[in-house]
Order: structure tokens, then C-alpha cells, then sequence
């Protein structure tokens, strides 16, 4: 039989069934049966590694950031004047019921830190009693400073610095 240029330039015998070579059969390796779903999952995998050590490096720092910066709450501090005490002192023992009023002299607040220390003069109308009045009117100062002001109420003296008696009529 004749040579064969092939379009490649090299001269080829055409094979016949007689004269074509068998290809030697390629061993299989079963040790990696890998699918496209196994190589998708290690993907996965790997991508959620690389996700868990970016968000504890972000965690880290946020914590870092949290520790070196103290809360919002935490910056500053607040303090309540005398005056201010005074007023809310004056109002819940105005409304007291047996209170004719409150007098100005003789009533008296001192803040130091978180702790109140206060003196209350009322004027009382006749016929409640002193005793039973005072303590109410201690309670309700002292649930009022420490609801609305915050503060810690140590003491509230009353004094009972005048009798209202009615009018007749």
C-alpha cells in the first residue's frame, strides 16, 4: 500500500481492520470518585472556613473596639442641683392632704453625690394628725426624688412649722 500524506505533513499508512493497533485499556483508579457535587462542596467548605475566620477576625475587632471605647451611657456624668430637689420636694408635699402649706424657711436639701439628705417645713391643717401626716409626707418625698431625680433619699425630717385652724363662717 501506498504512503498517505496526511494534512499534517506526515506520511501515514492507512489502517485497515488488520493492520489498525488496539489502544492498551487505561487503568481506572477508584481511590478519587470525585463528582462535580463532591468538588461544589469542598468549595463550600472552604469558603465557609474562609467566611467563620473573617467574621471571629471582625468579631475580635469589634470587640476590641467595644473594650477600648466605653458605652454611650457611660461618657459623662449627671448632677441634680438643690433647687431642683427643692421644687419636687415642695410639689409632692403641697398635694398632700392635710398640708394647708409649705414653708419656704426651715426647709432645706443638700445633695452630695447620688444622696439626698432633706428638711421639710409644712404647715398643717387642724384637725389631721402630725404624726400620721409626717410619715406620709416622708413616703411620697421619698418615693418622688428617688422615681424622678434618681437619687438615693438618706433622711426627710418634717417640721411642723404652723397650725392652719378654718376660718368661721
Amino acid at each position: 500500500m501506498s504512503d498517505v500524506i496526511s494534512t499534517y505533513g506526515r506520511s501515514e499508512t492507512p489502517q485497515t481492520p488488520e493492520t489498525a493497533e488496539t489502544p492498551e485499556p487505561i487503568a481506572y483508579d477508584d481511590s478519587f470518585d470525585a463528582t462535580e457535587d463532591d468538588a461544589v462542596a469542598e468549595e463550600t467548605d472552604q469558603a465557609e472556613t474562609v467566611d467563620e475566620e473573617e467574621n471571629e477576625d471582625t468579631a475580635e475587632a469589634g470587640e476590641e473596639t467595644a473594650e477600648a471605647r466605653p458605652a454611650a451611657a457611660t461618657r459623662g456624668g449627671t448632677s441634680v442641683d438643690d433647687a431642683v430637689v427643692s421644687k419636687i420636694v415642695t410639689m409632692v408635699t403641697g398635694k398632700a392632704d392635710g398640708v394647708h402649706g409649705v414653708g419656704d424657711e426651715g426647709t432645706s436639701v443638700t445633695v452630695e453625690g447620688d444622696v439626698a439628705r432633706i428638711t421639710v417645713a409644712v404647715v398643717v391643717e387642724f384637725g389631721h394628725v402630725v404624726k400620721t401626716l409626717a410619715e406620709q409626707v416622708r413616703v411620697d418625698v421619698i418615693d418622688a426624688v428617688e422615681k424622678y431625680l434618681g437619687l438615693d433619699v438618706e433622711t426627710v425630717d418634717v417640721r411642723v412649722t404652723d397650725v392652719h385652724f378654718p376660718e368661721a363662717g
